[in-house]
């Protein structure tokens, strides 16, 4: 018993000695493990309320006097079932659990970017941590089991410093310029000649641990890359290779009313 009350001193103490945002963040955690045991516990005197209610051993009356007097297990077994019929009628639904999106701190991505966040069917949380993305579910062969995996964030391109990609198109020297401000948005500035051709701030797609896009690199080989998008209009698609960020392409409207755009693939990082 000491050992074990030694034991969580050292715990409490080794907590109290982390930074303020990783002790904010430790209790958002279990904050979110406490209230899911809650649940589960709940699912689970349901099903123990149900089987009761099937095996016959229950006797139902209008009379509360009645009620009082039966066996005590019996009469508290109504009032889980009671407890069960409320949870129904309130729209709680004891075989899933809510859905939970956590972000750490909210001020490092583009509320476009949190905005877009989704739970899909099977999906139980998602939790976004500095350059990290975990989505935790449940598989659809083992519905009783969780499963959690880890998406990164790029972060090749050094934050708050310009990265200048090139390339020639129709003997024409462009520039495109991409900045990091946070862990979802660019700036970017795509040049020609040293005249600049359009500019603005692309967002990382909420969508991006969907999958990759990918593209030949002109040898034969794969490559893949993020998207990013600017929402406004006229606005350009920005994509940046994922591995080491020395390729980069640009899709920009030049025109609204026509819907006509252009692209530029393959520009080489300098």
């Amino acid at each position: 018993m000491r050992t074990s009350c030694a034991q969580f001193k050292d715990i409490v103490d080794t907590i109290y000695e982390l930074p303020l945002d990783e002790r904010l963040e430790l209790k958002n955690l279990l904050e979110l493990n406490i209230a899911e045991a809650r649940r589960e516990g709940i699912a689970l005197n349901y099903k123990k309320s149900q089987k009761e209610l099937e095996s016959g051993i229950l006797e139902f009356s209008s009379n509360l006097n009645d009620l009082k007097k039966k066996d005590t297990t019996i009469y508290l077994t109504m009032k889980k079932i009671v407890l069960f019929l409320s949870l129904i009628l309130t729209g709680y639904n004891c075989y899933s659990q809510p859905s939970k999106i956590y972000i750490k701190d909210k001020s490092q991505y583009d509320p476009i970017f949190i905005k877009g966040l989704k739970l899909e069917p099977g999906d139980e949380s998602i939790k976004v941590i500095d350059d990290s993305l975990f989505c935790t579910y449940r598989p659809k062969n083992k519905p009783d089991s969780l499963v959690t995996h880890r998406y990164s964030i790029p972060t090749n391109l050094t934050l708050n410093k310009e990265i200048i990609f090139s390339t020639i198109c129709d003997n024409v020297a462009h520039t495109l310029v991409l900045k990091r401000t946070n862990y979802t948005n660019i700036g970017y500035r795509l040049m020609q000649e040293e005249k600049t051709i359009i500019s603005g701030v692309a967002i990382l797609q909420s969508t991006f641990y969907f999958g990759a896009e990918g593209q030949d690199d002109g040898n034969g080989k794969p490559i893949y890359l993020r998207q990013y998008i600017d929402p406004k209009k006229c606005g350009a698609i920005i994509q940046v290779e994922i591995e080491q960020a020395k390729i980069a392409n640009i899709t920009w409207c030049t025109d609204e009313n026509s819907d006509k755009w252009i692209s530029l693939p393959n520009f080489s990082r300098r």
